[in-house]
C-alpha cells in the first residue's frame, strides 16, 4: 500500500479544507492514556455492585432530605445536564429582531437574511 505524503498547510498533514490528509499518522495520543486505564480497572474492581446501590441511596436520600447538590448531581445524572441559556436582559423594547442581532455579535455571526430571521448560524 502507498503511502500519500502529507504536505499541504506547511507540512502539518491537513489538507486545504482543515482535514487530515491519506496518510498523516495522526497525533501522538493521550501520553496518559495508558496509566487512566490502568486506574479505572482498578476502580471496576475495587467496587462491588452493592458499593454502588448504597452510594446512589446515599445521594437519594440526601437529595431527599434538601441537599440541593445532591438532588442536582442525582437529576444531573438521572436527565443529562440543562442546556445552557442565553437570557437577554435590559431593555424590554427591543424587538426579536434587534434581540437576535444582539446574540449573533456576541458569538461572532454574521448576518444574513437567514439568521436574522431564524436566529440561527446557517450550516
Amino acid at each position: 500500500m502507498s503511502s500519500v505524503e502529507p504536505s499541504a498547510n506547511d507540512g502539518n498533514g491537513h489538507g486545504p479544507d482543515g482535514k487530515f490528509l491519506r496518510g498523516n499518522p495522526g497525533g501522538p495520543g493521550n501520553p496518559h492514556a495508558a496509566e487512566v486505564s490502568q486506574l479505572r480497572s482498578a476502580l471496576l474492581q475495587a467496587v462491588t455492585a452493592d458499593d454502588l446501590r448504597d452510594v446512589i441511596a446515599a445521594l437519594v436520600n440526601q437529595a431527599k432530605g434538601g441537599n440541593v447538590q445532591a438532588a442536582k448531581v442525582l437529576l444531573d445524572r438521572l436527565f443529562g445536564r440543562p442546556k445552557l441559556e442565553v437570557e437577554l436582559s435590559g431593555d424590554s423594547q427591543l424587538s426579536m429582531e434587534q434581540r437576535v442581532s444582539i446574540v449573533n455579535r456576541f458569538f461572532g455571526i454574521e448576518p444574513s437574511d437567514e439568521n436574522l430571521q431564524f436566529g440561527t448560524k446557517n450550516r
